[in-house]
């Protein structure tokens, strides 16, 4: 009989502890991830290339001219010099072009 009451106590206790009162944390769902990813695009070699300057006649050479002569060449070295300009600032606006159609072409992307 004390076995018999004895079972009966530990049947008893056995499924009452499995149904203790358990607090279950919600789990919480895993965050989005957002890949990036970044291409770097190199400008064409002919917009980053380094402007032409035209260099001044040698000072031996320039010493040695009359007059007349170093007028003309001072004359030319800015009409040079002003044409070199104008060509860099043609291949800085080529190069401000393809930034914006490089924009555009991103945008459009997204």
């Amino acid at each position: 009989m004390k076995y018999l009451y004895l079972i009966t106590l530990l049947t008893m206790y056995g499924s009452l502890s499995g149904c203790s009162s358990t607090i279950k944390a919600k789990t919480p769902e895993p965050a989005s991830i957002i890949v990036t990813k970044v291409k770097l695009l190199d400008p064409p070699i002919d917009l980053i290339k380094k402007c032409h300057i035209t260099k001044p006649v040698d000072e031996t050479k320039y010493v040695n001219f009359n007059f007349d002569e170093k007028e003309d060449s001072l004359t030319e070295l800015v009409i040079n010099l002003y044409t070199d300009l104008g060509k860099c600032n043609n291949q800085l606006a080529s190069l401000r072009g393809w930034y914006i159609k490089q924009k555009e072409i991103y945008k459009e992307k997204e």
